[in-house]
Order: structure tokens, then C-alpha cells, then sequence
């Protein structure tokens, strides 16, 4: 049988982009719904940042049970069901007169609908896809977080300050359900083996082919492990890698879900602040393409480290922007942290593979991304706390530059490439020792 001119996994890599774009669109948006409910309601900044904490703690802690699902059941029965639970919790939202109506509609039922189309189970079907090309196919899905932003986060403000909130929590809805099950139903796939292929491309069963290359192994006994969940929470890897994603989160996302409260209180129009979120947004995708295939030459540490030091550079800048130069600080500011924040997703998702890679990834990487939510939720509710307290983000700033130090050391210590070490990595490697032999 001849071998299929595109392989399969890039499709999948597809299927997850646009997945991801709608998914993480609901989170990403929140900033410009923050502004024009506490307007409606009258509501403090730290009480409404309060529902989006409710909603990144209910995301984390259903992530493992959504991995978990996934393992199970497949990407195309987890898939429809999460986008249904997303867009009745947008729809239920979209009819809030109480924060408790808030809480319980995007919450609860939006962040289990997020969990269940989000990273977690995109990165668990992705894993089984690349090995050789992981960090460069995470990234290029996950590259599809910041096109949607991009897209979806002005259109969303367009239609607030044309038909208010309501209306387009309600536009937000339709789209998810439109798109999302009907799309992964047909086209996703669990794993290579389910279509007679191997990872990165290669047919199983091929007479005189040989598999993609793979991550060169260098410590064989941990790679060896059949990883279930109990045995990768008893690992110190495991908590550097947990501590990690908390503090990259508690980094990034105490910035994201003020900004446009933030860039408002400076003076720029709220039209202007929303571009502003949809251009990280960009930026982020095209840092997310960077990132990953930067990850699979020159290791997931380093790339990390540089990814979060953008994130500390655009936070500063952010911190400056005043009288003097506002436009060209915003713009610098826009394309450091946008570049550094997309370092994040596909980062974190081709880490946790490198060290628990198995049939059991997406339950553990669930369970990771508990931290993330951790992180997701004392951020912005602490900034938004630091506001209402002292009448300034300033603080929050510094919590978030101490933060994203935090996280560049424990992604370091959990060192993934004294595990796997990546193609560019393991050939400089044996290139090295190439040189070294006699003769």
C-alpha cells in the first residue's frame, strides 16, 4: 500500500489548532467581560476576578479526570461533550443577573468544558503523535491559542460595545458549538497505531523502512517506567515540574486578565486596550511556533528560561508605560511579553511528555495542570486585591516578574533532558563524541 503523501498526525495538529484557538479564547477574553461587568454591576475588580479564579481552579482540578477520559475514551467522545458543557456554561453566563449565576455558569460548567477541549487532552493525543518533532507539533497547535485571541478577543469587545456582553458571550457559544464537535468527531485520532502509522510519520509493518528518529534516552531506567499517576506524584520531578506551572501561570496570567482594566486606567480607549490583548495574542502564536522548534534544538530549559525572561522584559515595559512614549512602549510591550507568554503551552505540554510519556499521559499531565490553574487563579484575584487596595497594578507587577523566576528555576529542576535529550541536543551530543574517538 503506498504510503500516504501528508501524515495523518498533521492533521491532527490541525484539528487541535482550531480547538485550542476557541477554547482558550474563552479564558484569554476575560479581560475585556472583567471591565464591562463590573461596569453593568458595580462590582470590585477583585470580586469578578474572584469568577475567573473559580473558573482556572475548576479547570485545573478537572484536568486530570478530563485526561483521565481521554486515555479512556478517545478524543472524539471527550471532545463533543466538553464543547457542549463550554457552550451551555457561555450560553448560562450570557443570562447572569447574580456572581453566584457567574460562578456556576462559567465557573463550573465553561471550565470543565475548557478542561475537556483544552491543553491537557489536545497535548495527551499529541504526544502519541511526535516524538522526534514533539516541541515543534505542540507548538504549532498550541500556536492556534494566540490566532483565535488575536481574532476573537477585539471581536468580542467590537460586539460589547455594540450589543454588551450578553451578546457576546452568546456569539462565543454558538461558535463553540458550531465548530468544535462536529470538527473533532471526524478528524481527530487517539493515537498512530489506530491507523496502522507509528509517531512522527512512519508506517508500521513497512518492509525496509525504518521509524522517525526519536528523543535520544540518556537515562534508560526512569524513560523505562511505566508511568501511572500514583508513581509519577512520588517523583520529585513530578512537584519541580507542578511548582513550575503554577508559578509560570501565576507569571503570565496576573498580567492577561488585567490589562485592559489596566491600559483604561492609563488613558487608552477600551477598543484600542482589546487590540492590544488580540496582538499578544498574535505575537504569542508566532512565539509558540518559535518556542517549540527552538525546544527541539537547543533543549526545554533553555528555551523556557528565554521565553520567560520576554515575559519579565514586557512586564517592565508594561510598568513604564506612562506620559512619555505610550505608543512605542505598548507596542514594545506587546511583542515581549506576546513572544515570551507563548513559551508556556507548548513548553509545559512537551516537558511533562519528555518525563511521563505513556499510556497514562493524559491523566498525569491532567493533574499537572492543576498547578497551572493554581497559578491561574491567585494571580489575577490577587491583582486584582493589590488594585482595589492600594489603587495601582504596580505590586501585582513585581509579583509577577518574582513569579516568573520562580518558575525558570523549577522548570530547570525538573530536567527533562537528563531524560530525553532532543534531536538537535542528542546530535551535538554525538557529534562531540564522534570527535573524541580515535582514529
Amino acid at each position: 500500500m503506498r504510503k500516504p503523501d501528508v501524515f495523518y498526525g498533521w492533521i491532527v495538529v490541525a484539528v487541535s489548532f482550531v480547538t485550542l484557538s476557541l477554547a482558550f479564547v474563552i479564558w484569554n477574553a476575560f479581560s475585556v467581560f472583567l471591565v464591562a461587568i463590573c461596569a453593568e454591576f458595580g462590582w470590585s475588580r477583585a470580586d469578578v476576578s474572584l469568577v475567573f479564579a473559580a473558573f482556572t481552579t475548576i479547570y485545573g482540578l478537572s484536568s486530570p479526570l478530563a485526561g483521565a477520559a481521554m486515555d479512556r475514551f478517545g478524543p472524539r467522545v471527550v471532545m463533543p461533550i466538553g464543547a457542549a458543557l463550554l457552550s451551555a456554561g457561555l450560553l448560562g453566563a450570557s443570562r447572569a443577573t447574580e456572581m453566584w449565576h457567574l460562578f456556576l455558569a462559567y465557573g463550573l460548567l465553561a471550565a470543565i468544558g475548557v478542561s475537556s477541549i483544552g491543553t491537557s487532552v489536545n497535548s495527551a493525543v499529541l504526544a502519541n503523535w511526535f516524538s522526534r518533532r514533539r516541541g515543534a507539533a505542540i507548538g504549532l497547535a498550541s500556536s492556534g491559542i494566540g490566532v483565535g485571541t488575536a481574532l476573537l478577543v477585539p471581536a468580542s469587545q467590537y460586539i460589547i460595545q455594540v450589543a454588551g456582553w450578553r451578546a457576546a458571550y452568546v456569539f462565543l457559544a454558538v461558535l463553540v458549538l458550531v465548530i468544535v464537535p462536529p470538527l473533532t468527531f471526524a478528524f481527530q485520532r487517539h493515537r498512530p497505531e489506530d491507523m496502522g502509522l507509528q509517531p512522527d510519520g512512519g508506517a508500521s509493518g513497512q518492509r525496509g523502512g525504518k521509524p522517525a528518529p526519536q528523543l535520544r534516552v540518556v537515562d534508560q531506567a526512569w524513560a523505562g517506567t511505566v508511568w501511572t499517576v500514583r508513581r509519577a506524584v512520588g517523583t520529585r520531578r513530578f512537584w519541580w515540574l507542578f511548582l513550575g506551572l503554577m508559578f509560570g501561570t501565576l507569571c503570565h496570567q496576573s498580567v492577561m486578565v488585567h490589562q485592559v482594566a489596566y491600559l483604561g486606567d492609563l488613558g487608552f480607549n477600551p477598543m484600542l486596550a482589546a487590540s492590544a490583548v488580540g496582538l499578544v495574542g498574535l505575537f504569542g502564536s508566532i512565539g509558540k511556533l518559535g518556542w517549540g522548534w527552538v525546544s527541539d534544538r537547543i533543549g526545554r530549559e533553555p528555551s523556557y528560561a528565554l521565553g520567560v525572561a520576554c515575559i519579565i522584559a514586557g512586564v517592565v515595559i508594561l510598568g513604564l508605560i506612562g506620559g512619555v512614549a505610550r505608543m512605542t512602549l505598548l507596542y514594545l510591550y506587546v511583542i515581549a511579553f506576546g513572544i515570551g507568554y507563548g513559551v508556556y503551552t507548548p513548553l509545559s505540554s512537551a516537558t511533562a511528555a519528555d518525563l511521563f510519556q505513556g499510556k497514562r499521559f493524559g491523566a498525569i499531565y491532567g493533574l499537572l495542570w492543576v498547578g497551572s490553574g493554581t497559578g491561574s487563579s491567585l494571580g489575577p484575584w490577587i491583582s486584582g486585591l493589590f488594585y482595589d487596595l492600594s489603587g495601582s497594578y504596580l505590586p501585582s507587577l513585581v509579583m509577577s516578574v518574582a513569579a516568573g523566576f520562580l518558575s525558570v528555576a523549577c522548570f530547570w529542576l525538573s530536567s527533562p533532558g537528563s531524560v530525553r535529550q532532543v534531536p538537535g541536543v542528542a546530535a551535538r551530543a554525538l557529534q562531540a563524541a564522534a570527535g573524541r574517538s580515535p582514529g
